[in-house]
């Protein structure tokens, strides 16, 4: 998705209550075209999004997909996104590395197996060198995801700095 395309008017969302871009730095603009903060957190909610959770810089998956594991819990249990947005953060920062592989850590590390068994599935049919270095590459992505769930259960507090949970922002109605 790019930014013209949610400012543009055939891209209406009026029932889009979240957005969650956890991707590389949602919330942060770069533009000579004009002096407006343009990011992609604006473009959701000009495209009618309620809110928007987005990231100031870039932060790793894995932290990324804890966190919005957290939120999402949080706004089930009826929390208002602020809310749901802080306390995802506090739980990501107090979650204890035990507590990690014993609640996540063998669901994730499922879903990477089987995402890395279907990218060397593509590689292998792969039609020219371009995508096969692609899907390699992926393939290479996935495998240090893989290391570092390992490294987290064996650490006191894995997601601890600020760097894994205080570039989270929410634009929009709390």
């Amino acid at each position: 998705m790019k930014l013209g395309q949610l400012l543009s008017p055939g891209w209406r969302m009026p029932d889009l209550s979240d957005a969650f871009t956890c991707n590389c730095e949602t919330h942060f603009s770069v533009t000579d075209v004009t002096d407006e903060i343009l990011t992609l957190s604006v473009g959701f909610l000009c495209a009618g999004a309620r809110s928007v959770v987005s990231t100031l810089w870039s932060v790793e998956d894995l932290a990324s997909a804890m966190l919005s594991l957290f939120y999402y819990d949080l706004r089930e249990a009826g929390l208002s996104r602020s809310w749901a947005l802080q306390k995802a953060q506090q739980n990501l920062r107090n979650l204890t590395g035990k507590e990690f592989a014993a609640r996540y850590q063998s669901a994730l590390a499922q879903h990477l197996e089987e995402l890395h068994a279907a990218i060397m599935e593509k590689h292998r049919g792969a039609m020219n060198e371009t995508e096969s270095k692609k899907l390699l590459e992926a393939a290479r992505k996935i495998e240090a995801q893989q290391q570092r769930l390992e490294g987290c259960a064996k650490e006191d507090l894995p997601f601890n700095s600020p760097y894994y949970w205080a570039g989270f922002v929410s634009q929009g109605l709390s």
